[in-house]
């Protein structure tokens, strides 16, 4: 809606529309099924799934999304901030990435190559466990070195021509600046699991090997 020239509207969705169907989709339903989960409702109605029955995924159907996922926004990053349009649309004359972003361009450019190359040899070397984890664990450290450095630039979207934008432009943009660190937040949050989750597996082999040898 933003990007279609309807920044009022957009900013109702962000600030009104997305958290009430966030709470319900993630709220409601969940306290819904958790209340007949636990009086036995389900359970009387014998509706019940067990997770470990399910029957497994094909192997390289994953590698195949993330590779293909990873060019992508690689693809994205690399003419997002020379064409405007691809993020803005109809208002990528009035409104911009702040300078930051074009400072981290490099080092964000990286990050997203050596996803890809990651992704290239989750297909090709899947047997490449201990060397995936460790550069798992890399990757994931320079996306958190990146993430402080944008944390602390304090704006992330500005407005072009300040002195001529509409009271509804200057609403939007300042609801997606101050929406900006909570994503960098639970962005982090997942970086840091990524990271404990791959040290685990690597002590765990470790672990393992030792008690092999």
């Amino acid at each position: 809606m933003f990007s279609a020239g309807h920044p009022g509207q957009a900013l109702r969705q962000a600030t009104v529309v997305l958290p009430l169907v966030a709470f319900v989709q993630f709220g409601v339903i969940t306290m819904v099924f958790a209340a007949l989960d636990f009086y036995g409702v389900l359970s009387r109605v014998n509706i019940g799934w067990n997770p470990r029955v399910l029957p497994a995924a094909p192997r390289r159907t994953q590698p195949i999304v993330h590779l293909v996922l990873s060019m992508l926004v690689a693809a994205w990053w690399l003419i997002a901030l020379r064409q405007p349009a691809a993020i803005f649309g109809l208002h990528a004359s009035v409104v911009r990435l702040a300078p930051i972003w074009q400072s981290l361009y490099l080092p964000i450019l990286l990050l997203t190559l050596l996803e890809v190359v990651l992704r290239v040899v989750d297909l090709v070397r899947p047997q490449w466990t201990r060397a995936r984890s460790l550069a798992r664990v890399a990757i994931s450290g320079l996306a958190l070195a990146i993430l402080y450095v944008l944390m602390r630039a304090g704006e992330w979207v500005v407005i072009v021509d300040a002195a001529n934008a509409s009271p509804a432009m200057r609403s939007v943009v300042e609801v997606v600046n101050q929406a900006f660190p909570w994503g960098f937040g639970f962005t982090g949050i997942g970086f840091i699991a990524t990271m404990l989750m791959q040290l685990k597996t690597l002590s765990v082999g470790r672990h393992g090997v030792t008690q092999a040898t």
